[in-house]
């Protein structure tokens, strides 16, 4: 799974590090037990018509700006 909660934000692509318990969380394979599922979920229609919500896009022409969170403070950044 990832390491980082990711978002797009104007040209740039903001990563926050999970924190252990965020990871623990994430690890838990029920989310992706239910929507892999052969049986038929109301949150398979939820995750496959709001892929804007769980998937993050940018477009980009010749470079982005990225910034980066730190679970132990430190922040840094690229192309900024």
């Amino acid at each position: 799974m990832h390491k980082w909660h990711v978002c797009s934000i104007a040209d740039f692509l903001v990563f926050f590090e999970y924190s252990s318990r965020e990871l623990d969380g994430i690890r838990s394979s029920a989310w992706k037990d239910v929507i892999d599922d052969e049986y038929y979920s109301p949150l398979q229609a939820a995750f496959f018509e709001n892929q804007d919500v769980f998937n993050t896009s940018l477009v980009w022409k010749d470079h982005f700006k990225v910034v980066v969170f730190r679970q132990n403070g430190t922040c840094s950044s690229l192309g900024v």
